[in-house]
């Protein structure tokens, strides 16, 4: 398990370099359905910013 742990942490820090992973805050705000997809999965209901 340890083993497997340093590993996974190692390709995760290595992916990280070359790709980003998480999203702006923009688009985290408008929701990912419509920024990576193009559609609202939430229809009507209405969030706030913190």
């Amino acid at each position: 398990m340890i083993f497997v742990g340093i590993m996974t942490t190692i390709i995760v820090l290595l992916l990280k370099r070359i790709i980003p992973i998480r999203v702006s805050k923009e688009d985290e705000l408008m929701g990912l359905d419509l920024a990576e997809h193009g559609e609202q999965a939430d229809y009507g209901i209405e969030f706030e910013e913190k």
